[in-house]
């Protein structure tokens, strides 16, 4: 309040001013019109009163110097005359005044409310959207097998950690028919709803193969995605993916590896092998052949199969997870079968502890990427 105060004494303080100058000027120069600066003014920051008392001063100012000093003084009649037209104009500069000044606030207030309104409406946007991810993540979520099929020969876990609500990274288990059970893990190369949406599609193709699968067929599965796939991709949308075929009966692993990170094997006796790609990745030509291979898998050996994330998680001083550190993960344990019960298997422990060792390395950052791993071990 101190500012407008400030401004109304500047405004009276101008009255004597004026007044000043127009007795020294006497006749020659009518400076009336400077009379109209201290009544916006006082009018402008303290409101109509002050205005009047403005005006009123300056009329006082006005008749003073018309009356006193002059040789010839107007007639009385003449004087209030003009006072009264004078009077008229200033009222009509004060009713300006305070109607630019009303126009102005209703203007403000206009853009306030209009800010308001649009940080309302961009609010209840993204809460909508927030709202909408959320979701879409819980429908995601659903997508992955939370157990083993009924009789499998695995400890199985899966987990996977978007980067944001809902991500591209993708892993299944089911059931392949005598006996075998098949794996699935890849990554839809991107983030957010349209890796999502990419990764389901890929997901249905493949449960759609079960002849296939039931013939143990890996790679004419990868070429019918790669193919599927290519087809509707509007560019740019590929994936790495690695199909998996367990059999208990020979302790047989079959892959099928499209341009994937090579899983690991840690067997029972130490060191690890390599599941390398066995073509390049799915969707960037239709009509591309894959081969499959195999390796031994059995009872203590330890299977992991994990997206890029996990090894290129970066820590604060740009320094890489690394396929290596993976390693000495997987072989400090916990060893299959230390688990206390089904809710703690040694999988899920092992799963558990690669994603909690990346992140802390990452310096508990949030993810770059999608984080997703498999850890199966035979029973």
């Amino acid at each position: 309040m101190a500012f407008p105060h400030a401004r109304l004494a500047a405004a009276f303080a101008t009255l004597p001013l004026i007044a000043a100058a127009d007795w020294l000027t006497g006749t020659a120069y009518d400076c009336s019109v400077f009379y109209a600066l201290p009544i916006l003014l006082a009018a402008w920051y303290s409101g109509g009163v002050a205005g009047g008392i403005a005006m009123a001063g300056a009329g006082a100012a006005w008749i003073a110097d018309s009356c006193l000093g002059r040789q010839d003084p107007p007639a009385i009649a003449a004087l209030l005359w003009i006072a009264l037209v004078r009077m008229g104009f200033y009222l009509i500069l004060i009713f300006l005044a305070l109607a630019l000044k009303r126009a102005e606030a209703r203007k403000r207030e206009a853009e306030k409310l209009a800010t308001e309104a649009q940080a309302a409406q961009a609010r209840a946007v993204a809460q909508m959207a927030a709202s909408e991810l959320a979701a879409a993540a819980i429908i995601q979520e659903g997508f992955f097998p939370k157990e083993a099929p009924a009789d499998c020969r695995l400890e199985l876990y899966g987990i996977c950690v978007p980067m944001a609500s809902i991500g591209g990274d993708f892993y299944d288990w089911f059931p392949a028919g005598g006996g075998r059970t098949a794996l699935v893990i890849g990554d839809v190369v991107g983030h957010g709803l349209s890796a999502a949406l990419f990764m389901t599609a890929i997901s249905g193709v493949l449960k759609s193969k079960l002849e296939l699968w039931g013939r143990g067929d890996l790679p004419g599965i990868m070429t019918a995605v790669n193919n599927q796939i290519s087809g509707f991709a509007s560019g740019g949308e590929f994936a790495t993916i690695c199909l998996c075929l367990y059999d208990p009966v020979k302790e047989k692993l079959a892959w099928c590896n499209a341009g994937h990170n090579p899983p690991l094997i840690l067997g029972a006796s130490g060191g690890f092998r390599e599941l390398p790609p066995t073509g390049p990745m799915a969707g960037i030509l239709p009509g591309i052949s894959y081969g499959m291979r195999s390796e031994d898998f059995a009872t203590g050996d330890t299977l992991a199969l994990f997206t890029d994330g996990v090894t290129e998680t970066f820590s604060p001083s740009s320094e890489q997870f690394g396929a290596e550190r993976l390693k000495s993960c997987l072989a400090g344990g916990p060893r299959p079968g230390a688990g206390t019960s089904a809710r703690d298997s040694t999988a899920q422990r092992l799963a558990a502890k690669v994603l909690a060792q990346a992140e802390a390395f990452g310096g508990g950052a949030p993810p770059a990427d999608d984080r997703t791993i498999i850890v199966a071990q035979p029973i």
